[in-house]
């Protein structure tokens, strides 16, 4: 570590004088003077976090989260939404939620969790996915047969009909009729052989048209990437094709009906389905797909990012001293049990999921409808969630989705308790402050945020390589704003005025310097 920190620093020892294009001399003797770095000033001005409400999940829940979080050290916002967008998976294909009399829904949820490499996003992602996994991987290997039966059944079925279709054509050519084959042939075509309905539950990069026709053949499954830049960089996320994907992700989400036409073959029609969605992305490649829609004006505007609860943990690295991991993690066999309970209780049919309808208790209305009036008063013109008034709206739904899965994990009859309600309601309103953090953090003026762009860039670079400055070379031709040399200047401008990055010229090469407190704060402190 001391190492590093010697080594950025050095590099960084650069002279005060100027040369063209902001380069810093070397004196002419490659020796340049030290320069002491000074403390760097804030780009984006953010609120730190709230506490992350622990005490408000369910036992079953929380014991898991703090068996990962023994085991990991890692962010516990992270941890936590990582459990609980696996109970959502095993929680939404049984039940809708009625949150008043005229007010029902599904209770999939969808999470974003905002956290920087490092962060052992996929370690924690696969502790609370091995239920899931093995649930899947047994419901395959016991469908074995049928699936054997089925594909010949299949082709048997399809035989029979290449046998009448050629029959008829025989016919036809001597002009007789066939009216006792076409009526076969009418019949076959309805007696075609159903495939039996194999639990495909995990997804990580596919299209959507792939997960269209999956949810076709099991309707519940979720999305789950712990390296979402795969999911925002795909194709179907693209400039051209997003507004497509997302108004599929945002019917999946209301649990609307929805027909995915497409080009090559039949289009899909999908009805009583479930998606799960949760994605752990970091913050730069967040960012920079951000910019590239326009500032988040579509996602935004569209109401996809609304739906998330969303994310941003501090970062825990240079914290995480070694220690022993526990050698059984109780509360995390615990949660694997009851995920695989809950998921042998979903029941399918040939028109979707068999779903149950939860109703509040009284006492559990009047906390969420309180709740509903709370969040609703802070959308007034400066008032505490007038920002991010998209997301607040829909926040209250999503408490209720919470309540049910809080209600359903805890095996808990009847109706929803008010504890998981209030539970719900603690969880669903933080991770609206985590909202108002992010989405206040990127509305930033152009040019601070095209230096929070650069700066992410070079950051990103630096530590590709070993911590050693950034070649201006490698700026200009990989970096940000290559056709734009004047809003790339103005970039550097401000990240030199706020002393968190210096252009320097050592020997005949021109580097860019990363001020040791941005790019490891944790350990150079």
């Amino acid at each position: 570590m001391t190492k590093i920190k010697d080594t950025i620093v050095a590099a960084a020892n650069a002279g005060t004088s100027k040369t063209g294009n902001g380069d810093k001399s070397d004196n002419g003797d490659n020796k340049p003077p030290e320069i002491v770095w000074g403390e760097p000033e804030p780009l984006i001005t953010t609120t730190k976090p709230l506490p992350y409400p622990f005490e408000s999940l369910p036992l079953i829940i929380r014991n898991a989260v703090a068996d990962v979080s023994a085991a990991t050290q890692a962010p516990e916002a992270m941890i936590a939404s990582c459990a609980l967008a696996a109970a959502s998976l095993a929680c939404q294909g049984l039940y809708n939620v009625r949150r008043a009399a005229n007010l029902t829904g599904p209770i999939n949820t969808l999470f974003l969790s905002i956290a920087d490499s490092g962060e052992r996003k996929s370690t924690v992602d696969a502790f609370f996915m091995r239920g899931i996994r093995e649930y899947e991987a047994t419901a395959k290997r016991e469908a074995k047969p049928a699936l054997d039966d089925f594909r010949a059944d299949e082709k048997v079925w399809a035989a029979q009909i290449r046998g009448i279709e050629a029959e008829i054509q025989r016919l036809a050519k001597k002009g007789s009729p066939s009216p006792d084959l076409s009526q076969r042939l009418k019949e076959l075509e309805s007696q075609r052989p159903e495939p039996p309905k194999v639990p495909r539950l995990i997804y990580s990069d596919a299209t959507p048209e792939a997960l269209a026709a999956g949810l076709a053949k099991y309707p519940s499954a979720g999305v789950f990437s712990s390296e979402a830049g795969a999911f925002f960089g795909s194709y179907g996320m693209g400039k051209d094709s997003s507004m497509r994907s997302v108004s599929m992700y945002n019917s999946l989400w209301d649990g609307s009906a929805i027909t995915f036409d497409r080009r090559t073959c039949e289009s899909i029609s999908l009805a009583n389905v479930r998606l799960t969605i949760s994605l752990l992305v970091q913050e730069s490649t967040f960012r920079n797909y951000i910019d590239q829609h326009g500032n988040g004006d579509f996602l935004r505007g569209s109401g996809f990012l609304a739906r998330f609860l969303t994310c941003w943990p501090e970062s825990t690295q240079g914290r995480r001293l070694f220690r022993d991991t526990p050698e059984t993690l109780t509360g995390l066999e615990t949660f694997k049990s009851r995920i695989l309970e809950l998921l042998k209780q979903t029941t399918v049919n040939n028109d979707g999921l068999e779903l149950s309808m939860l109703n509040l208790s009284l006492a559990a209305f009047h906390e969420w409808r309180a709740f509903y009036d709370d969040v609703e008063k802070g959308l007034v013109a400066d008032g505490e969630f007038s920002g991010v008034r998209d997301v607040a709206a829909k926040c209250a739904d999503n408490a209720a989705r919470l309540a049910a899965i809080f209600h359903l994990f805890e095996g808990g009859g009847g109706d929803i308790s008010i504890e998981s309600m209030r539970g719900a309601c603690d969880v669903a309103v933080w991770h609206l402050s985590e909202s108002r953090r992010f989405f206040g953090a990127i509305a930033l003026p152009p040019k601070i945020a095209d230096a929070a762009k650069l700066e992410a860039w070079l950051i990103e670079r630096c530590r590709e390589n070993d911590g050693q400055p950034v070649s201006t070379r490698d700026v200009l031709q990989y970096g940000c704003f290559q056709k734009d040399n004047q809003r790339r200047e103005a970039a550097f401008g401000v990240l030199e005025e706020y002393n968190r990055v210096k252009r320097m010229k050592v020997g005949k090469q021109k580097l860019v310097a990363i001020n040791p407190e941005i790019l490891n704060p944790e350990v150079v402190k």
